[in-house]
């Protein structure tokens, strides 16, 4: 496996030096044991996973540049920090939760990106030039979820935190007392 280091941005842009059942070390930390790739499995799909003591913990697909840059970014952030130590134990804590939480918001957005682009494949550029993406990919992802909720009584998952009186309160079906 070659070994590299890429910032966030950079790694949508190497897939295309990926073939298929290759994968590459995007980043390491010797200190934790950690290492981060990024692959292309047998099917072509481009795979973000991350190794400790080289077992595989965590792994996720990527299917947008977007969404790359994101989960990098957050694999980043939990595994070369070592954030990752603080998961450990079987009661959720605060740090996992919101790690879910930036994960389920990628998720998300990635699903109303796709959505744009199936709804409007000649036009979805444009409309994403034209806009701020991430803003206008906020913005429709909040209104769905909240119509798909109200109107039609669907459970969302969408890990939230509310503030009442000072305690913070986690939330994974926010929607469900609207």
């Amino acid at each position: 496996m070659e070994k590299t280091n890429l910032s966030p941005s950079d790694v949508w842009d190497y897939r295309k030096k990926l073939s298929i059942g290759e994968s590459i070390i995007i980043a390491e930390e010797c200190d934790y044991g950690v290492s981060i790739s990024f692959e292309r499995d047998e099917d072509g799909n481009l795979i973000l996973s991350a190794c400790i003591d080289g077992e595989l913990v965590e792994y996720t697909e990527v299917n947008t540049s977007d969404q790359c840059r994101r989960m990098v970014k957050l694999y980043y952030d939990i595994y070369l920090t070592g954030k990752f130590s603080l998961l450990e134990d079987n009661d959720i804590t605060e740090t996992e939760f919101e790690r879910n939480r930036e994960v389920r918001e990628i998720e998300l957005s990635a699903a109303v990106e796709d959505l744009i682009m199936e709804l409007a494949p000649d036009y979805a550029d444009e409309f994403f030039a034209k806009h701020d993406s991430d803003e206008i990919v906020e913005e429709i992802k909040d209104d769905l979820l909240s119509y798909f909720a109200i109107k039609h009584k669907l459970p969302i998952y969408r890990p939230t935190v509310f503030s009442k009186g000072g305690e913070k309160e986690m939330v994974n079906y926010p929607y469900n007392d609207l």
